[in-house]
């Protein structure tokens, strides 16, 4: 029983100051100060360490780490170099509101195998991508903000974007290859080099103001199926056709 302090010092420099090879208690009392154990050099454990309080070290490398009922706080930086695999939950609150929860530099994967249920990674807040993001999957958000999309087809559905919802574009959308839509409505169309090419019916249920030409394609033939208002430009009498319910008839 020692009531001050007790200093272990070894005999030379590749030996233990303290040698325990069986079970050991060290506790403090609850009226005491300080610590029960403090060790300023390095400490090596070959079997179990039972803590039922708090470690508290500025290095500490372990092969297995279990946890009762306790979780880990951790106030300083924590470097994993291997994998660290968890089975529950984790819960990562940010120091303060400026700084980031999780800072991650370098490539990470996150992925959810097959049997599980719900998502591999679930974000409340607000995220911030310096780098890019690669999705070989599916991506849930609420509002999403980016300086440029690099979007290559899916090998299930063969399409670069599959929107099945509404899309809201407040700003201009430039497309250099084919803009496909089963409906697309929009305040202002401009077209650079590539005149309007439209494999089905376009419906126009207000007015269609040209500031400059019409040019229609001349046909040999009329149009099948014609309705009451159809016209066309014939080219072999060279002139604009238009059908009055009954028949085709020359507009000049």
């Amino acid at each position: 029983s020692a009531t001050g302090t007790t200093l272990l010092t070894p005999q030379y420099s590749w030996e233990n100051a303290l040698n325990i090879e069986g079970n050991t208690r060290i506790y403090q009392p609850n009226s005491g100060y300080g610590y029960a154990l403090s060790v300023t050099g390095d400490s090596y454990m070959e079997g179990n360490l039972d803590v039922s309080g708090i470690l508290s070290a500025d290095q500490l490398d372990v092969t297995h780490i279990s946890y009762s009922a306790v979780p880990l706080d951790v106030s300083r930086d924590v470097i994993v170099n291997s994998d660290m695999s968890v089975t529950g939950k984790t819960n990562i609150t940010a120091q303060d509101i400026w700084s980031p929860a999780l800072d991650i530099i370098g490539q990470t994967q996150i992925y959810q195998p097959s049997t599980a249920f719900g998502p591999a990674l679930r974000v409340t807040g607000n995220s911030i991508f310096d780098g890019d993001m690669d999705l070989s999957g599916s991506f849930t958000g609420g509002f999403v903000e980016v300086t440029e999309f690099h979007l290559s087809p899916s090998g299930l559905t063969g399409y670069v974007m599959d929107i099945s919802g509404s899309t809201l574009v407040s700003g201009n959308i430039d497309v250099t290859g084919i803009l496909s839509a089963n409906a697309l409505d929009v305040s202002q169309i401009t077209l650079a080099a590539t005149i309007l090419d439209v494999s089905r019916d376009v419906n126009i249920s207000g007015t269609l103001d040209i500031q400059e030409s019409i040019r229609l394609t001349p046909l040999a033939v009329p149009p099948g199926s014609p309705v009451e208002g159809m016209m066309y430009y014939d080219v072999t009498s060279h002139k604009l056709r238009v059908y009055n319910g009954t028949g085709w008839q020359n507009c000049f």
